[in-house]
């Protein structure tokens, strides 16, 4: 069973990777080398993303937050974590900080693999939310089952 910051952090992961893999989706609205092509996620011009600026763009669009403060929250987030669990063992460049090494990728691949990476990360914290659901609804059963079964134990509370 997931701990409570387990579920969260894949509860606010899924909040931005969702969004954010809407606006790369289309091979159009995918770049390298830049947050966007505008120069930053939050511009509300911007039209293509690389991965960064996509979350980017989900992150503020979410809370309001503009230009570095938009950046610091990107930066930081559970869906860069998430993004940067999910990049394959063979890559071999990781960089201390999540953001940089998700950057990193998104510029050495091509539009298929990030929007599949993407997808995968959301299928997998999905996933491990829905076996949460399932454990926590097993054990919820079984304690129910537990309670029923005392009072069958119990005949003169059948015959009342």
């Amino acid at each position: 069973m997931l701990s409570p910051e387990q579920r969260d952090f894949a509860q606010a992961a899924l909040t931005d990777l969702v969004p954010a893999v809407g606006f790369i989706r289309k091979p159009e609205n995918w770049i390298i080398d830049v947050r966007s092509n505008t120069g930053y996620g939050d511009d509300d011009r911007a039209t293509a993303f690389c991965a960064i600026g996509a979350l980017d763009r989900a992150i503020s669009k979410r809370t309001g937050l503009r230009g570095p403060n938009a950046i610091m929250a990107c930066a930081d987030s559970a869906a860069v974590q998430a993004l940067q669990a999910e990049i394959p063992d063979d890559f071999t460049l990781r960089h201390s900080m999540p953001a940089a090494t998700v950057a990193y990728y998104n510029n050495r691949v091509d539009h298929a693999t990030v929007v599949a990476w993407f997808d995968r990360t959301i299928a997998n914290l999905r996933s491990q939310l829905r076996v949460d659901d399932l454990e926590r609804g097993a054990m919820e059963t079984a304690a129910l089952d537990s309670s029923a079964a005392g009072l069958v134990k119990e005949p003169s509370l059948l015959a009342r």
